[in-house]
């Protein structure tokens, strides 16, 4: 017997354009779910706002969450988990607070993110995310680097918002300096 899997993405697919779901979305997954179809989310998104649409959807499935790095059912007791080591998140972290950029460490539970000025566009993008539900803590400090030597994190994804001008010097220096 085979088993039979949907795996949906969140952004693009499942809300409308206003971060709602629509009635017809939800009556169709109930559908496939009835007929026995295992029903999941793949997403760029961290754990909570997904599990936040999962139970919108009433979903009881691991979701994949932060481009796949983090996948789980349950918050604290993940099925997997890739996550960038503590070291590398400080020394990338370090190597990018050298650029005027806008950093956010993203973990399942909370996010990290520094105050640098930048176009106010990118600020706006990096400050206001719309996956960030209130239950997700947002916390921003002047150094990343200084609260990570106090505080290792081993982040499952860093976003990084430049201007476009030094977007390509950001990604041949990680690249060259983290294989």
């Amino acid at each position: 017997m085979s088993k039979q899997m949907l795996a949906l993405n969140i952004d693009g697919a499942l809300l409308r354009s206003n971060g709602k779901l629509h009635q017809a979305t939800k009556d169709a997954i109930d559908y496939v779910k009835k007929k026995g179809i295992y029903v999941t989310l793949v997403t760029n998104r961290h754990f909570r706002s997904a599990q936040k649409i999962a139970k919108s959807l009433k979903l009881d499935a691991k979701l994949v969450t932060h481009s796949g790095a983090y996948i789980a059912q349950k918050i604290d007791d993940p099925f997997f988990e890739k996550k960038i080591s503590e070291d590398h998140t400080f020394n990338i972290v370090q190597v990018l607070e050298s650029y005027q950029c806008n950093i956010r460490l993203l973990h399942e539970k909370y996010s990290i993110g520094n105050r640098k000025k930048v176009n106010s566009n990118l600020l706006g993008k990096a400050l206001i995310h719309p996956s960030d539900p209130i239950f997700y803590p947002v916390q921003f400090v002047e150094s990343l680097s200084d609260l990570l030597m106090d505080e290792p994190v081993s982040a499952p994804v860093i976003e990084v918002y430049a201007d476009g001008g030094i977007q390509s010097d950001i990604m041949e220096t990680i690249s060259a300096a983290f294989p």
